[in-house]
């Protein structure tokens, strides 16, 4: 993690390949540290604790669809009162994907 600005930026790591086309096994993702994302962000979200993973979060009129990258997960629309009760947190949105070449 690192400053930039008075801006707070940390990198994660895909882990696996089944986020492609977009992102790939080995990519640094880098994150901003904000928990409120503009229209349809790729953001790190964990729920209930559990390892963090990357989703398209959309905002809506009274809370959020969480899309997740990976197809295995579901899409799922939450209420504001359903992201507390599952205590789901966005820990940062994309703001960059470093990407090294591979033979």
């Amino acid at each position: 993690s690192w400053m930039v600005g008075g801006r707070e930026y940390f990198g994660y790591r895909v882990p696996n390949g089944r986020l492609a086309p977009r992102y790939f096994t080995g990519d640094i993702i880098i994150f901003e540290r904000k928990s409120k994302p503009k229209k349809d962000q790729t953001c790190i979200v964990s729920m209930d604790g559990t390892e963090a993973f990357l989703a398209r979060v959309t905002n809506k009129r009274e809370g959020k669809t969480i899309a997740p990258l990976d197809p295995i997960l579901e899409e799922n629309y939450y209420t504001t009162a359903q992201l507390l009760e599952k205590n789901i947190k966005i820990f940062g949105i994309a703001a960059e994907v470093r990407r090294s070449e591979r033979v």
